[in-house]
């Protein structure tokens, strides 16, 4: 959640979590689909697809692009440093704001995390399958997002939400030791989970659906487990690599 200001420079060379997910119909090998590089760099190479570089520079052919998503430090609601996604146990399976199943809701609190959990810059582009593989359908849908940690010096895990109220946000209300967040679960939801250890390792990939009740995880179900893209076989719904 926390962001610091980077340049597209720095950010081929930081510790970079590149993930890529079909959000649309069975698909399978996303890995090479030659819409993207998921090559261990943000450097833009001539055959193998758009990198961050690419969009970065305002070419590429992704349908949507966030851009690159900058630090936030100083701008957080209360007009103080950084924010953090940890306040009053925080956890992903939890409602976002009041009013939902569980009763317990997601805070957060200003100032820096560690360096090793410290997101620095986010992104993420979407991009309409054109090729019909036997494994992929032509018009699905596949999203690639990454991120930067401001120090690859120690294990960590993190998490990417694909959230579909737009009322999303942080407050300035006060709860239980951090403040509010704005908006709510909608069933459907995509929570990807990525876990690497010291020197970036991709140990595990989760990929999970927001239910509500009665999921795997209760409010969560686990869709499917991804592997590291260098090693992942031909079919794969989602992979994942790190610079």
């Amino acid at each position: 959640m926390n962001t610091k200001n980077l340049s597209m420079k720095s950010i081929a060379v930081l510790t970079v979590l590149f993930l890529t997910l079909a959000l649309a119909g069975t698909v399978l090998a996303v890995h090479d689909l030659g819409l993207f590089e998921l090559d261990r760099n943000a450097t833009d190479e001539a055959g193998d697809g758009d990198d961050w570089a690419t969009l970065f520079g305002g070419g590429g052919s992704a349908a949507e692009f966030t851009g690159v998503i900058e630090d936030t430090t100083g701008t957080n609601p209360l007009g103080s440093t950084g924010t953090q996604f940890q306040a009053g146990g925080s956890k992903d399976d939890l409602d976002i704001s009041p009013g939902g199943a569980t009763g317990q809701v997601w805070k957060w609190e200003p100032g820096e995390p560690l360096d090793k959990d410290d997101i620095t810059n986010a992104y993420a582009a979407a991009y309409v399958n054109t090729v019909d593989t036997g494994q992929n359908n032509i018009g699905d849908l596949i999203i690639y997002y990454g991120l930067d940690r401001f120090a690859n010096n120690g294990s960590a895990q993190v998490g990417f939400w694909f959230l579909q109220d737009p009322a999303f946000g942080l407050t300035t209300t006060p709860s239980g030791g951090g403040y509010l967040f704005s908006g709510h679960h909608v069933v459907g939801d995509v929570l990807v989970q990525s876990n690497f250890t010291q020197g970036g390792v991709i140990d595990t990939i989760s990929v999970y659906e927001w239910v509500g009740s009665g999921g795997s995880n209760g409010t969560l179900d686990l869709l499917f487990h991804a592997q590291d893209c260098a090693t992942t076989g031909a079919d794969d719904p989602a992979c994942a690599t790190v610079n």
